[in-house]
């Protein structure tokens, strides 16, 4: 006999919004513009170049986490609702049987 496969629906919605509240609460308070003033040494300057692009593409990622977020909860709700139908069907069945 086949084993029995569920999706905890709440346990789910649970950790998605964990998830999404963790990625929102990174933030970062580097001034994108910012540059050095008192020093134009080129290991400075080239690492604070660095950094600020690190702080634009977290930024990015951030975003498309959220985006991946979405579809990720859609799954589950789709899954879900399946769920509901298979059951559903099973006790129709059971019942005519």
């Amino acid at each position: 006999m086949a084993e029995q496969v569920q999706l905890n629906i709440e346990v789910f919605r649970k950790n998605v919004e964990s998830i999404r509240t963790s990625v929102t609460n990174i933030k970062s308070s580097v001034q994108k513009g910012r540059s050095l003033s008192k020093t134009n040494i080129t290991p400075f300057t080239t690492d604070l170049k660095n950094f600020i692009e690190a702080v634009e593409l977290l930024e990015q990622y951030k975003l498309l986490f959220q985006e991946d977020l979405k579809v990720i909860k859609n799954v589950g709700e789709k899954i879900r609702e399946r769920d509901e139908q298979i059951a559903n069907n099973n006790s129709a069945a059971t019942l005519t049987e």
